[in-house]
């Protein structure tokens, strides 16, 4: 009888505390307000902003300054999988897929305008559509000028990016 009414007792206060734990809409609005003030301190921070809004991470791309205008810049070993020529060390990219197919349609629409384009996969078995491969990065920085010029309102699928990045081939010398 004393192991029921401890029992009923316990059942009591769990359900006494029960409805202190609940999550309240105030709670989830203060948590958004909250996280929306940090990214937006964040965004005017000159010291941790790259492309997407999001914090300075180690593989992704980081401003260089080629020719006196700044690019974003990755290195990554690649390995050429679809187009003409071999793999040279810059590849200008424009997209990221996880899907073969998805890489290939992509390349093959560009390769109308930009003979060049070729698709590489990198370490991770993303593959980045490119729309050249170039040995110096101005000879790439002046292919992400152009291709910005006459396509001003890209989007950049799989990149985090407003801009195509440079990819370096950390693989090729």
């Amino acid at each position: 009888m004393k192991r029921f009414k401890f029992t009923i007792l316990l059942a009591a206060a769990a359900l006494m505390l029960l409805p202190a734990c609940k999550p309240t809409e105030k709670n989830y609005k203060a948590a958004y307000d909250a996280a929306i003030q940090k990214r937006q301190k964040d965004a005017t921070d000159p010291d941790i902003y790259i492309p997407g809004g999001k914090l300075i991470d180690d593989n992704a791309p980081q401003t260089q300054t080629i020719g006196g205008k700044e690019y974003f810049v990755r290195y990554e070993p690649l390995k050429l999988i679809d187009g003409e020529g071999p793999l040279q060390r810059y590849n200008v990219a424009v997209a990221a897929y996880k899907m073969n197919a998805n890489a290939l349609s992509h390349r093959e629409r560009l390769s109308q305008d930009y003979s060049g384009a070729i698709v590489a996969q990198n370490d991770k078995e993303m593959l980045i559509v490119c729309i050249g491969s170039y040995a110096t990065p101005e000879e790439a920085a002046q292919s992400v000028t152009r291709f910005t010029e006459r396509h001003p309102d890209a989007t950049y699928v799989g990149l985090n990016s407003a801009v195509p990045v440079i990819i370096g081939a950390s693989n090729v010398h």
